[in-house]
């Protein structure tokens, strides 16, 4: 079990659809992590694709 980071759900990158996975992926080769920020816009709730940079 990790530890919460917020109270905010924030899901696991395994539990994500993979073209979210393949976003967080890109930033974390781009930052060498995922920023909490993309961890939780990452939500389902939540459209990341939306943000996806063209």
């Amino acid at each position: 079990m990790t530890k919460k980071i917020s109270r905010y759900p924030v899901p696991q990158l395994n539990e994500l659809p993979e073209d979210v996975q393949a976003i967080l992926n890109g930033a974390k080769e781009k930052f060498g992590f995922v920023p909490n920020v993309v961890k939780a816009l990452s939500h389902p709730r939540i459209d990341c694709k939306v943000s996806k940079p063209y």
